[in-house]
């Protein structure tokens, strides 16, 4: 969390001197740098979510 917090404050400090496309440009590669990549369930993961899912779906229960 501190790595971030330098890291606005760079951006805070030098932004008035960049371009406007040069600052969009920045926020993507920061923001492709944040994404996670997501994991596959196994099966029986998948099994207990589809029946957790189908029961709340009959028994009107919040999930």
């Amino acid at each position: 969390m501190n790595d971030d917090r330098l890291r606005d404050r760079g951006t805070i400090k030098w932004t008035s001197l960049m371009l406007p496309e040069h600052v969009e440009m920045l926020k993507e590669v920061w923001k492709e740098d944040e994404r996670v990549e997501k994991g596959m369930l196994a099966e029986d993961q998948a099994v207990e979510i589809d029946f957790k899912l189908q029961r709340a779906l009959t028994d009107s229960l919040t999930v």
